[in-house]
C-alpha cells in the first residue's frame, strides 16, 4: 500500500454542513461518496465499528472501487448543547487487498 493515503472527507449529518464542504473545493468524487453516505441516513455510520458484515463489506467495496484509503466520517450528537461532548470521528483505512481496519481517531 502506498505511503501516501487520503483523507477523504467528512460525513456530517447536516445537509447544510455538505453544502458548506462542496462550496470549499472539496473533490467531486469525494462529495458523492459524502452524498451517498448522507442518504443512507445517520444510522449507517452510527458506530462504524459494529456495522453488520454486509454493510462493511458493501462500504469497503463502495470505497476500493473508487481508490479511496481512508474515509474520516464525523457523527455530531442529536442535540449538542453547550458544554457538550465533541464529535467523534472514526478513520476506515483501507488496504489495497480490501481488507479494512476501523480506529478511532482524535475528536474534532
Amino acid at each position: 500500500m502506498s505511503d501516501n493515503i487520503r483523507i477523504v472527507g467528512l460525513y456530517i449529518m447536516t445537509s447544510e454542513q455538505l453544502k458548506f464542504l462542496a462550496t470549499n473545493n472539496m473533490p467531486l468524487s469525494c462529495l458523492w461518496l459524502l452524498a451517498y453516505l448522507h442518504e443512507n441516513g445517520p444510522s449507517y455510520l452510527s458506530d462504524i465499528t459494529k456495522l453488520a458484515p454486509v454493510k462493511r463489506r458493501a462500504l469497503e467495496r463502495m470505497l476500493y472501487e473508487r481508490n479511496v484509503d481512508v474515509l474520516v466520517a464525523c457523527s455530531l450528537p442529536p442535540q449538542r448543547e453547550e458544554g457538550g461532548t465533541k464529535p467523534k470521528s472514526v478513520g476506515i483505512k483501507l488496504t489495497r487487498k480490501g481488507t479494512m481496519l476501523a480506529k478511532k481517531l482524535v475528536a474534532i
